[in-house]
């Protein structure tokens, strides 16, 4: 398991998310990134994409003072395990029923077109939702 830091401060909304997707992006699951930010509203930034990106779980969100005496926001987060596709892993009951969970899927960042087309293809309406 790796730990990176990445320093964000001075940087405002959407860069400290936009760093950290790309950070994570070089990552493997179970790699922790600690980023530091100083805009406040990052908080509330990292908890809705922890939520909807499915990329990194927000483990911590801790508030220090540097020497200056200014607040950093920290915020922990866990690399996630790639997503899973296996035969019979779709609960879908028809082809559209599994098209709509291949858009979603896509929409929620946790698998790319080419990838849900292939696998769609591969297995029919059993792998494209998870």
């Amino acid at each position: 398991m790796e730990r990176r830091q990445l320093d964000v401060r001075g940087t405002k909304c959407p860069v400290p998310i936009v760093r950290a997707k790309k950070e994570i992006d070089g990552m493997h699951a179970g790699d922790v990134l600690e980023v530091l930010a100083t805009d406040p509203g990052s908080v509330p930034d990292f908890q809705g994409w922890a939520k909807t990106s499915k990329l990194a779980t927000l483990k911590e969100q801790r508030t220090e003072k540097d020497p200056t005496g200014r607040e950093i926001y920290i915020h922990v987060l866990e690399v996630a395990a790639p997503p899973r596709f296996a035969r019979g892993a779709c609960s879908a009951r028809s082809p559209r029923v599994c098209a709509e969970a291949v858009a979603d899927h896509v929409r929620r960042g946790v698998a790319t077109v080419p990838q849900t087309a292939v696998l769609v293809k591969l297995y029919g309406c059993q792998g494209g939702a998870m």
